[in-house]
């Protein structure tokens, strides 16, 4: 087994906690799904959990971790390797055959782990199953997943599941994925940063995703009820012990002050004040959980009636791997919602970019883009206030208060893209697209990297957003939750509606 004991994640500059004393127990048939908002340390729990000595250098690791594991197999939430030379069959020096990764390249439909395909050439979705094979070549007794849904195609993400509910090692995971979580967690660890992202919380619970999240609400309803009442108790107590305290004041200039009755009601008085004073700070913080992040899209000029944006028509679609598919056709109009499916390495992401271009030249709409990659459209090595700021006049202030919405830190945005979570990079794409007011957004993957239990709020903002959205999403609950969505799966011989 492995036993954390007060393990402690601290921000060596700022002395912010993101964990704070967790311990906790991996058993072998333990199935650990970690939830909570971007930034709150997941991924560097992980880290922690695979080597200490590898997390983040601005975070101090304190407490003790035992195992019994001798071969931790880690996947990483970024697939981006440096080489660019690097070729699929250098993931894999060496291989211990066993029934696991068969079973893996079968349902992948993978059969040659030491292929000189460039992995640079790879779709996101082929990278991660690369790197899944390449995890489990290593024969693991754990298995840490940080995003493990990330890129899958639907048919992937079905087989993950199943893969990681039936496997008989223990698996630790991080993921947006309701659906996933649901499905193969038996146990949800919850990180949470409250009072402003000052103070770090932790809960285990062995209940299922829903049942846990259905919990929670019901929790915090009841508990903010609870406190509105004694709060409104309270008052009553104050209006009532005010009224008797100013009669008391009006007896003090009327009568003489050395009378002992006006004296001993006077001192009671004050032992009252002070008995509510000390019921009031007993009183819960009604904000005792994390604060739920805003967030929301500008109204956009839309025409009353649809109206054409574009006809697009492409005889091949094809890259460096030669042609994915053929006779593409698609009509995007004003208020449409259309999402588009396929298997990875069917070249999504590739037409994504063709129309996102073709969008680009006409003038009449504003195009907002979000790609798989974010260093696509910005800096990673700058910060987070120098990516956002587009040069408008007072903007800074606009976008501080945008950012803390989505519970970012003074802190955080001072710090460089590349040392947030790939969920808080997702967040700065998503706020960079409402600063811009377009017309048009164009999305690739865009929930992936964001929190199960508030991914709702972006849900709803997209489904509000009056303008035009087409979207590359393999996220059921994100496709379910579009008003009026249409969808397109991607195929060899084109797009075809489902």
């Amino acid at each position: 087994m492995m036993k954390l004991t007060n393990i402690s994640l601290m921000e060596e500059k700022t002395g912010r906690y993101l964990i704070q004393d967790l311990s906790l127990v991996i058993n072998d048939d333990t199935k650990l799904a970690i939830i909570g908002e971007e930034g709150n340390g997941k991924s560097s729990l992980l880290h922690a959990i695979r080597n200490r000595h590898d997390v983040i250098s601005y975070l101090q690791v304190t407490g003790d971790i035992s195992s019994t594991y001798q071969h931790i197999g880690y996947l990483n939430q970024s697939l981006i390797l440096d080489d660019e030379e690097l070729i699929v069959a250098d993931l894999f020096d060496e291989v211990e055959w066993d029934t696991l990764l068969i079973e893996a390249m079968q349902a992948f439909q993978i059969d040659n782990l030491f292929s000189t395909q460039r992995y640079t050439d790879l779709s996101g979705g082929e990278k991660l199953k690369y790197q899944l094979l390449a995890v489990l070549a290593n024969n693991p007794d754990l298995l840490l997943l940080d995003e493990p849904t990330n890129n899958l195609d639907l048919q992937g993400i079905s087989w993950l599941e199943k893969f990681v509910k039936n496997l008989s090692i223990p698996v630790i995971f991080v993921s947006h994925d309701e659906g996933f979580i649901q499905e193969t967690a038996n146990e949800l660890l919850h990180l949470e940063l409250t009072k402003k992202n000052q103070v770090p919380l932790h809960s285990l619970s062995h209940d299922d995703f829903l049942t846990y999240k259905n919990k929670r609400e019901k929790a915090i309803l009841d508990h903010n009820q609870q406190v509105r009442n004694e709060q409104r108790t309270l008052k009553k107590q104050e209006t009532k012990l005010q009224d008797v305290w100013n009669k008391a004041e009006h007896q003090h200039t009327q009568v003489s002050r050395a009378d002992p009755r006006l004296q001993k009601k006077v001192k009671s008085l004050k032992q009252q004040k002070e008995r509510l004073s000390n019921q009031k700070d007993q009183i819960k913080d009604i904000r005792t959980i994390e604060e739920q992040p805003t967030f929301f899209f500008s109204p956009v000029r839309s025409p009353k009636t649809k109206q054409l944006i574009l006809d697009f028509n492409l005889p091949i679609l094809e890259n460096d791997k030669g042609v994915l598919a053929t006779d593409i056709q698609l009509s995007l109009f004003t208020q449409d919602k259309l999402i588009i499916t396929g298997e990875n390495g069917i070249g999504k992401s590739t037409l994504l970019q063709e129309i996102y271009q073709e969008l680009a030249k006409q003038s009449k709409y504003k195009v907002g883009f979000m790609p798989q990659n974010y260093e696509d459209v910005i800096d990673l090595d700058e910060t987070v206030l120098s990516v956002l700021n587009i040069g408008k006049e007072n903007e800074e202030q606009k976008i501080r208060t945008l950012l803390a919405n989505l519970n970012f830190t003074r802190d955080e945005m001072l710090h460089p893209v590349n040392e947030l979570s790939g969920g808080q990079q997702a967040k700065i794409l998503l706020v960079k697209l409402m600063l811009e007011d377009n017309d048009i957004l164009v999305l690739d993957e865009p929930t992936r990297n964001l929190s199960p239990l508030t991914n709702q709020v972006f849900y709803d903002a997209l489904s509000e957003y009056d303008g035009s959205i087409l979207a590359i999403s393999h996220d059921r609950k994100f496709i379910d939750s579009l008003k009026e969505r249409q969808l397109s799966q991607l195929t060899k011989t084109g797009l075809n509606k489902k």
